[in-house]
């Protein structure tokens, strides 16, 4: 048992301390980044929820296929800050060995919140929550196990959230309209992270 086991100790060691492909786990990748950037106003009569902001993404690629989780936090701004949390699907394509331009559409939750903090952990006035799509292109360059990022992206809301006046002066009340109103802003990011 352990003729066996040590040549695969080694193998394994290799394979750790060998960079770029060889790295890879058989044709399954993982991906890990943090995003900064920023993003226009999609909702109109308030201010810019989106504005500049920070986040994270994680995911897995099998041959040209990406599957992952990205969380965003904005700023915003006035009072008003927003989040989105959600799941993105890609197809990367090979410019040259180590630049990759991936296509890629997210799909997930668009929260909205007017308050004093963040969307976690602060109490809100008012709070608004619709579904996202975000079709995008990210172009990736990498070096052996890092790499960095600009991707550029449509974020879609085709239900809202609605911003309504409530019967009190300077007290907005969000609330839906069903599928009347559909948002629309341009979001752009930054991202470093390691690749293996």
């Amino acid at each position: 048992m352990a003729r066996k086991t040590l040549p695969r100790l080694f193998l394994l060691l290799a394979c750790l301390c060998v960079p770029g492909r060889a790295c890879a786990l058989g044709p399954v990748g993982i991906e890990i980044a943090a995003l900064g950037g920023g993003g226009g106003n999609p909702v109109d009569g308030i201010s810019n929820p989106l504005g500049g902001g920070i986040g994270g993404r994680v995911g897995a690629t099998f041959r040209r296929i990406y599957a992952g989780a990205r969380v965003d936090y904005y700023f915003g701004g006035a009072g008003w800050n927003s989040g989105l949390m959600g799941g993105e699907l890609g197809y990367g394509i090979t410019l040259l060995d180590f630049l990759t331009l991936r296509p890629q559409l997210g799909v997930g939750q668009f929260q909205l919140v007017m308050g004093a903090g963040p969307v976690c952990c602060t109490p809100s006035v008012a709070q608004r929550s619709a579904l996202y799509l975000q079709p995008g292109v990210l172009a990736m360059a990498k070096f052996s196990l890092f790499f960095v990022g600009v991707d550029a992206n449509i974020l879609l809301m085709p239900a809202g959230p609605v911003l309504m006046q409530s019967g009190q002066p300077g007290a907005p009340v969000l609330h839906s309209a069903g599928s009347s109103a559909f948002d629309v802003a341009l979001t752009g990011h930054l991202q470093l992270g390691v690749a293996f």
